[in-house]
């Protein structure tokens, strides 16, 4: 079921002139509307990678203001090529690093979504 949700997410964001934060909080609205929350995670997981897979290997990093860009370059793992840089709207703050193969989300939203695990599988 997760898949099938993080397909139809991937797809609602990249249509052309598509509202990131839109799709997010109709889609969050939905989840709850059905008692679907507890599968946010692995949904979360599931568009990373897809979203990865469909990107070009160049490293990525996402911020969520073009004002972070700095702070979080510096925090960012060495790689040999320099990353590609894109300010996210939909990341509240903190930010996420893509490779080839790996993927570091140091988001707030990533964080909650942690913490928010935690409390559930307790």
């Amino acid at each position: 079921m997760h898949k099938e949700y993080a397909h139809a997410l991937y797809q609602a964001i990249i249509k052309e002139g598509a509202d990131t934060q839109k799709v997010f909080d109709t889609f969050i609205a939905r989840l709850k509307r059905e008692g679907k929350m507890k599968a946010l995670p692995m949904i979360k997981s599931e568009l990373i990678r897809i979203y990865t897979s469909k990107q070009s290997s160049t490293p990525t990093l996402f911020v969520a203001s073009e004002n972070d860009i700095e702070k979080y370059k510096q925090e960012v793992p060495a790689s040999n090529d320099t990353p590609k840089i894109r300010v996210e709207s939909n990341i509240i703050g903190g930010w996420i690093y893509t490779d080839t193969n790996k993927i570091i989300d140091a988001s707030y939203r990533g964080s909650l979504i942690s913490l928010y695990k935690k409390i559930v599988n307790k």
